[in-house]
């Protein structure tokens, strides 16, 4: 059998979206193969990744026009991924002084008695409950 060329393969990421398991088929290639065709030759890398980015950009715009048909679960799911610097963040970050980092290290020598008492409960997991 004749080497696959570059163009068939390039033809087949097309064919199958860029999928490689499905272009390696096409091909006649096992999937690690057509990878470690696709790691050695900077054009067909390329072209992949070329495939791939036009995967995104179709998956964006069905996002878009979700959003513009005022889907609202599509538009905070956006707006967690894109406006995190407008304060759209699902996750809460927890900092220290002044949004420093959080000091881990705890120092405990000016506890009172029952600071410390109740220190110790927690850390054995039985603060508030019946003694």
């Amino acid at each position: 059998m004749s080497r696959i060329t570059h163009a068939e393969i390039v033809a087949a990421l097309q064919r199958n979206f860029g999928i490689l398991a499905l272009a390696a088929k096409d091909v006649g290639l096992s999937r690690q193969a057509l990878e470690r065709r696709i790691a050695r030759s900077p054009a067909l890398k390329a072209a992949w990744l070329d495939l791939r980015e036009t995967g995104l950009d179709l998956c964006e715009a069905v996002l878009w026009r979700a959003i513009n048909e005022k889907n609202v679960t599509i538009a905070q799911w956006m707006l967690e991924r894109l406006g995190k610097d407008r304060g759209y963040n699902p996750r809460t970050e927890l900092t220290g002084k002044d949004g420093g980092a959080i000091d881990l290290n705890s120092n405990i020598e000016g506890l009172t008695d029952e600071q410390a008492r109740l220190l110790e409960q927690l850390v054995k997991g039985r603060a508030g409950g019946a003694e």
